[in-house]
Order: structure tokens, then C-alpha cells, then sequence
């Protein structure tokens, strides 16, 4: 055997316009060929003849959905996940440098082998149609091949051929131990039309009208007496007496596709409009004819009620439906910040909140979410929109400090020589109210007040107290709506 490769001011604006907003895909026409570009593998190959004759279409050793139909063939496959030193990766293969049509993966078949101890020896690759082919049905037939040899191996003479094709069947082709297919072409290329250029993709196309019931693929070159293969001399130039003539071929992208079939192309438009009133929706294809669910035969309606609207548009065998959702895009709500208000800086105060219509949102300080957390005291101005409505509205933030407001010191000394005579607590934060009191180590109190300023000066009720340490307490509200605060502490009364 030969070596072998694979290959917020609440002003309100209206517009009359409409976004569309594209939500679907458009289909293609199905290609009955799985894994046409031999790109879904089980392994690596990491050796040639990793196309399996499997008459059950189970033995898949590299390659998906691909076999031999010849028991004694070896087709090939070869991958660019290969290691170079198995010489079947792509592109270095022993056959040749040879890039893939598309992708990573390929196949290769000797297509044609005259032996001098064997005679002729042919191989092919086949596989199972997706769709089982319709009687009557037109279908077009196309796959990609290469030559390519290796112009340091001097045992063979590398001809060109022109008759590669592939062939339809209802049942599988499984043949032994034949080292050929005598079979009737479904399609194949012209006569004289030789592929012979090293290393080039050369399409191989035509259409085929089914008998009904197909469901196996076979490429390959058929001996075939009605249309034999005609050869033309490539390597070298001039044969070598005593060598065997030889052509190895790769394959890539093979497609089968109905010609008769209704193909069906859809897409979805979500259709957002302030105003329904005398709105045109146009089919966005140039076709043959138009049917809207309204019973429309035109390319336009107009609509005046929002809802969902379909249109079918034919374009010979192809059928395009776009459907239109059609929603009236308004608030119907003012937004509002809140009134002006004092926070503390310390807290993470949010602004503003997520409208369901909107599409953008704007605010003065260049931020374009839909809630942001303040940077300190100022005016907070947003404005949101849809291109439908606008709204915007502002707020006056101001931020305080609200932890640590109040100081103490630890002692004081009412000997009134005008240092340190009085005891009380420095403010540092705003408050609406307090109530500042002291107590002595027994919980009586000894003074109180309601004016944070005002100071104890050492007496109760007219007379002095002892050296000794007190408690104080200070229960505050602060203006920024947190619950009631306590700070509080001890000192020392000195005398």
C-alpha cells in the first residue's frame, strides 16, 4: 500500500418614530450532509486508513459520520490536531503540503491506483444522508477536491483524472473484498476536465433528480464503462517506465441540498412606537407575493391598533416571514428623586431606580445608569427617556458627617480659676435635639440639660461635689432621619 494523507422637569416629548429592534436569525437551507466538512471528530487521526469500513455505520475511529464502503480500501483522514510526525495533519502531509478547503479537516482516497502485482485499485469515502431524498426532486450536488503527491517519492506516475463523482443509493454500499465500485454516477465532472493542478481546490458540482428513497452518499472515481475516466500526465513530466500510475485526491465541504424544497427564512421584530395611529409596516424583502395576517396582499399595511403582525413574502422557492410586535412606549408616571433632603456621608444613599420603558438615563454628573450614590452635598439633576417620553427631575442632597459628633475631655477642675471649670461635650455634627446629662458612680443624676452648650460647673442643688468619677450621657436625633443616638463616657471631677 502507498503512503498515504488526509487531508425628572416633567416635560413630556413625543416622536413618532419606530426602533426596531432585530431579535431573530434567518435560517439557511439545509445541507442533508452531516459533519460536510469532516470538522466533528472522535480522536486525532494519528495514523492513514482512519476511515472505517462499517457496514452498520457504528466504527467511527477519527472522524464522524464518515466510512468506506470497501472492505479492502483505506481511505484516509487527517486533521491539524494531528502531531506532524504522523503525517496526517494539515497541512503537513506525506502526500504533500495541503491546506483544508475550509477548517481543520479533510478526507483523502487514492482515486485511482493501477498496480502492477494488483491492477486497479480505487477508494471511496461514503456516508448517510440526514433528509431521505424525494422522488422527482431536484438536488444540488457539490464538493471540493484536491491532487497532490509527493514529488520525492519516485515509485509512482502521478496522473490527472477527470471523472470524480459521487453516487445516490437507498441502501448502503458495503462491498467485499472488490477493490473497485461499478457504480452509475449521480453526478460527476465533465469529461476532459482534469484535475491536475497540485495542491487546488477544484469544485465538483451538479444536480441530481432523485429517484425517491436515497439515503446513502458515495464519492469516489466509479470504473464505470458508460463514462470512464480519461488521465492526463502530471508528475513527472515525461512516465518512468515500470511505475504505477496514481492520483490521490482530498475532499472537503460537501453539500446536498433540495432545490425543491420551501425553505422558510424568519426573523422578529420587536416594534417599539410612541403612537399607533396610521403606522405603515413594510415587508422587508422584494418578493413575488405577500400574504399579512389582516388578509394584506402588498408589501405595506397600515396599522392603527398595536399587537402582532406577520407578513409572508415568496421569493421562488424561498418564503420569508417577519413578524412585528408593536408596543406603545410610555411612562405614563413622572419620576421622582425625592424631596430634598440631608444624608450622612457615611451612609450609602442611593438615587433615582430602574424604569421598565427606559432606555437611557442621563445624569448631571455624566453617569448614564439608573441610580448612582451621591459625592457629597449639591443638585442631583436626571433625565430618562425612550425616544418616546422624557422625564427629569432634580434634588438638593446635603451630606454631613454623622459618626463621632460628639468630644469630651476626661476631666476638669471647678476651682474657678477660669481653666477648666465647667465639664461638657463639644458638638461636631448637626443634630435636631439633645438631652445632656451626668451622673454620679451611683446613678443619681447630678445634672441635665437640653442645651448641648450648657455646662456643668461641679454643684448640685447648691453644693459642690466631691472629687470622684462621673458618667455622662448624651441622647441625640440627628437631622439626616437615623434613630436616636447615645454617646457617652466618664471623667474625672477634680478639687
Amino acid at each position: 500500500m502507498p503512503v498515504k494523507a488526509l487531508c425628572s422637569n416633567m416635560k413630556e416629548f413625543f416622536t413618532l418614530s419606530i426602533i426596531i429592534l432585530m431579535l431573530g436569525n434567518v435560517s439557511k437551507a439545509q445541507n442533508m450532509v452531516d459533519n460536510p466538512g469532516f470538522e466533528t471528530i472522535t480522536n486525532c487521526p494519528t495514523n492513514w486508513a482512519q476511515i472505517a469500513y462499517s457496514p452498520g455505520y457504528v466504527n467511527f475511529p477519527s472522524v464522524e459520520s464518515w466510512v468506506s464502503p470497501l472492505e479492502t480500501s483505506t481511505p484516509d483522514y487527517f486533521n491539524a490536531c494531528a502531531d506532524i510526525s504522523d503525517k496526517v495533519n494539515i497541512p503537513n502531509t506525506f502526500v504533500g503540503y495541503q491546506e483544508a478547503h475550509n477548517g481543520n479537516g479533510c478526507a483523502g482516497i487514492i482515486a485511482y491506483y493501477n498496480q502492477n502485482s494488483g491492477g486497479d485499485y480505487r477508494e471511496y469515502v461514503q456516508t448517510k444522508l440526514n433528509t431521505t431524498m424525494i422522488a422527482g426532486h431536484s438536488y444540488k450536488v457539490s464538493f471540493y477536491v484536491s491532487l497532490n503527491y509527493d514529488i520525492s517519492n519516485p515509485d509512482f506516475n502521478v496522473i490527472g483524472i477527470d471523472r470524480v463523482g459521487a453516487t445516490f443509493t437507498q441502501n448502503q454500499v458495503s462491498v467485499t473484498p472488490d477493490r473497485f465500485l461499478m457504480l452509475d454516477y449521480s453526478i460527476v465532472n465533465d469529461s476532459a476536465s482534469y484535475i491536475n493542478a497540485k495542491g487546488a481546490w477544484v469544485k465538483i458540482q451538479g444536480t441530481y433528480i432523485a429517484q425517491g428513497g436515497e439515503d446513502w452518499m458515495t464519492i469516489g472515481c466509479m470504473n464505470n464503462s458508460q463514462k470512464p475516466f480519461t488521465k492526463v500526465q502530471v508528475y513527472p513530466a515525461v512516465q518512468t517506465p515500470g511505475t504505477e500510475d496514481y492520483t490521490y485526491l482530498f475532499i472537503d465541504d460537501v453539500s446536498v441540498i433540495d432545490l425543491d424544497k420551501i425553505y422558510t427564512f424568519t426573523s422578529a421584530h420587536d416594534t417599539l412606537v410612541c403612537e399607533v395611529n396610521n403606522l405603515v409596516l413594510t415587508s422587508p424583502n422584494i418578493a413575488n407575493s405577500y400574504l399579512w395576517n389582516t388578509g394584506a396582499t402588498t408589501q405595506s399595511i397600515t396599522i392603527n391598533d398595536s399587537g402582532t403582525y406577520w407578513c409572508k413574502a415568496k421569493v421562488g422557492n424561498n418564503e420569508y416571514v417577519d413578524t412585528f410586535k408593536l408596543h406603545r412606549m410610555h411612562f405614563y408616571s413622572n419620576i421622582f428623586l425625592g424631596n430634598d433632603t440631608l444624608i450622612c456621608s457615611e451612609d450609602n444613599y442611593t438615587l433615582g431606580g430602574e424604569r421598565s420603558l427606559a432606555t437611557y438615563y442621563q445624569w448631571n454628573t455624566g453617569a448614564t445608569s439608573c441610580c448612582i450614590l451621591p459625592n457629597g452635598s449639591g443638585t442631583y439633576y436626571l433625565t430618562t427617556g425612550n425616544g418616546c417620553d422624557v422625564r427629569s427631575d432634580t434634588i438638593n442632597i446635603t451630606s454631613v458627617a454623622c459618626e463621632n459628633c460628639f468630644w469630651a475631655p476626661n476631666a476638669f477642675t471647678p476651682n474657678a480659676d477660669g481653666k477648666n471649670d465647667r465639664f461638657g461635650v463639644v458638638l461636631k455634627c448637626l443634630v435636631n435635639e439633645a438631652t445632656f446629662s451626668i451622673f454620679d458612680r451611683w446613678g443619681n443624676m447630678v445634672f441635665t440639660t437640653k442645651d448641648i452648650t450648657e455646662k456643668w460647673d461641679g454643684t448640685y442643688n447648691g453644693q459642690q461635689w466631691p472629687t470622684d468619677t462621673y458618667n455622662f450621657m448624651v441622647e441625640y436625633d440627628l437631622v439626616a432621619n437615623k434613630p436616636k443616638q447615645v454617646f457617652k463616657g466618664n471623667f474625672i471631677l477634680i478639687r
